[in-house]
């Protein structure tokens, strides 16, 4: 099954340059997009994972980031941040969104 709403490479890119705006202190090079086929990936379309210890300042702009955006954000493993666009499962039917 495949998720009708995923976030494509012109999505992550435009994201990763906003982070990059509002994370000022961040290097570009921590903040990398993944593409769809890397292993243990928690959806099905592009991600950005974030490598750094990051200031409080620049997780609450990720967070902002990621909720005007409608994707979600990971922040379960430390000095990796992951903001994808999960899927949703309607249950009555077993239809991804």
């Amino acid at each position: 099954m495949e998720c009708g709403f995923l976030m494509n490479k012109e999505e992550a890119i435009a994201i990763q340059k906003e982070i990059l705006v509002v994370c000022k202190d961040l290097d570009r090079d921590a903040v990398r997009i993944v593409p769809p086929t890397a292993d243990g990936s928690l959806s099905h379309g592009y991600q950005l994972h974030v490598r750094s210890e990051l200031l409080k300042e620049n997780l609450l702009g990720l967070k902002s980031i990621a909720a005007k955006n409608n994707l979600a954000l990971d922040e379960s493993r430390k000095g990796l941040v992951v903001i994808y666009r999960p899927c949703f499962v309607d249950y009555s039917s077993g239809k991804l969104f």
